[in-house]
């Protein structure tokens, strides 16, 4: 029941067999190749999602980049066009209250200079004209209305009197952050047969959690921790001594001068 690439093994001894061993080359070259094949294509699955991670992760740093610096320049834009419409109805309402206040300026001192009896049929033509000029007035200041809303709804801006005006908030997200776990096992083929997707939840997969990184120093205010994590132990309590000897040595010299000096000469005197 051998194929064409199996190999019999004998060891005879006066012509007849003791030991025979036949080894299948065709079975153990297919199971090497299937454990080969499952290994390359978990790595390049692995590494096919860890090039994914690091293009999503750059282009959505470059598309927010991008966003930011075109809703400056928009913001920009639009707050230079909004206070120029401003202005502008700043000066079109004052040039209509003065050309109006003028107007009725010219009409007192007519008034005022003309005779007594003329006034009364100049007040009976001043009231049937005075619906007219301020009719017109009115409409001059719908029109100057009419135009600025025009020119704020070309830029994008909403009138003050719109209820649906807002803020336009700009959110962004996060760059997404992961990490990958991959674990290999070579195993008999019957048991991968068995377990087509792996150990689940067994072993090794109990703990699939990635070690803390060797060599990271983790930050502290406690400055004794930061110096041994920089120096380690035995230099950290070399420093701290020597600093202690540096300040208390100063310090006792100093008490000796001038507190315990008098005292010992006192003694010495007496003595």
């Amino acid at each position: 029941g051998l194929g064409e690439n199996s190999v019999c093994l004998y060891r005879a001894e006066n012509d007849e067999p003791r030991l025979r061993r036949c080894v299948d080359l065709e079975a153990e070259d297919r199971i090497f190749k299937t454990v080969t094949i499952s290994v390359d294509t978990l790595l390049s699955r692995a590494r096919d999602r860890v090039d994914r991670l690091e293009i999503t992760k750059y282009t959505l740093r470059k598309k927010l980049l991008r966003m930011v610096q075109k809703y400056n320049q928009e913001f920009i834009s639009m707050a230079f066009v909004l206070f120029i419409i401003y202005q502008f109805q700043k000066v079109l309402k004052w040039y209509s209250e003065s050309r109006h206040e003028d107007v009725d300026a010219d009409q007192l001192t007519a008034k005022k200079s003309r005779p007594r009896h003329t006034q009364s049929v100049e007040s009976k033509t001043s009231e049937a004209e005075t619906p007219v000029k301020s009719k017109g007035h009115q409409e001059k200041r719908e029109n100057a209305k009419e135009m600025i809303t025009s020119a704020k709804s070309v830029v994008g801006l909403s009138s003050a009197e719109d209820r649906c005006a807002g803020w336009v908030k700009l959110k962004s997200n996060s760059d997404v952050r992961g990490e990958v776990l991959i674990s290999c096992q070579v195993m008999l083929k019957a048991t991968a047969e068995l377990f087509p997707a792996g150990s689940g939840r067994g072993a090794p997969n109990q703990n699939p959690y990635l070690p803390p990184p060797v060599g990271r120093m983790h930050f502290s205010l406690n400055p004794f921790y930061i110096l041994q994590e920089l120096l380690g132990t035995e230099q950290m309590l070399r420093i701290v001594i020597f600093v202690l000897c540096c300040v208390v040595i100063p310090a006792l010299v100093l008490s000796y001068q001038i507190f315990l000096k008098p005292y010992i000469s006192v003694f010495l005197a007496f003595v």
